[in-house]
């Protein structure tokens, strides 16, 4: 159970975070998405570090997917790294259109942020020294296990991230989404209910007025 103190610079509250995670593997040269190709000696040679740790989630229904190319959108994470220097203002009902705009996107292209919190979790808890990531090797990636399905891991950064690529996205743009998200879930005056395949379970479906609302309608506050 991994635990870390952060608070970003000029930050409006300090947050003590901390996750179970179902399960963290040891993997021995981690070259691909998780571990699962077994490399050619060629590629054992040029993989480093040459252990990394997977951290694994459950899943008896449907995992959710984030496509890679998010991690790869400096445009976008330089528009959210813009927005927190500034101090961020609220993305919800009554922003500005710039803050409508990056809040919209980010909800549609981070459907959820539970793996990426967990990388991140991890990382600080190994730069602070805590039990949970005392064996001093680095989290290198986080998958999905289908129960649901047949079986299969799947991974939030593909084979063709490098490991420069992965710890980037750990140490800069998780943290930066993070702070997003965390600003506006402080300062919106409104929650903007976004309707979407979460509804099929939601226990107010029956009573919410968002279902059946004109696109061009307000928010409603809740």
């Amino acid at each position: 159970r991994p635990e870390a103190g952060a608070a970003g610079s000029g930050f409006p509250a300090r947050f003590s975070l901390a996750g179970t995670v179902d399960r963290l593997d040891l993997r021995s040269c981690i070259c691909g998405a998780g571990g699962k190709k077994k490399p050619s000696p060629e590629d054992a040679a040029a993989c480093a570090p040459s252990n990394g740790i997977i951290i694994l989630d459950y899943k008896t229904g449907s995992p959710a997917k984030i496509a890679p190319a998010l991690w790869r959108d400096t445009e976008l994470l330089q528009r959210v790294r813009t927005w927190n220097a500034h101090g961020g203002r609220s993305a919800g009902h009554g922003a500005d259109e710039e803050a409508r705009s990056l809040f919209a996107e980010i909800a549609d292209r981070l459907p959820s942020i539970q793996l990426p919190f967990y990388l991140l979790l991890y990382s600080l808890a190994r730069e602070q020294g805590t039990a949970a990531a005392d064996r001093g090797v680095a989290a290198v990636n986080a998958a999905w296990v289908d129960l649901g399905g047949d079986g299969d891991e799947n991974f939030l950064f593909p084979d063709t991230f490098s490991f420069e690529e992965r710890g980037t996205a750990i140490r800069e743009s998780i943290p930066a989404l993070l702070e997003f998200l965390l600003r506006d879930m402080l300062t919106a005056p409104a929650a903007e209910a976004r309707p979407g395949r979460h509804c099929g379970w939601c226990p107010s479906k029956k009573l919410c007025t968002v279902l059946d609302r004109p696109a061009e309608s307000p928010a409603t506050e809740r």
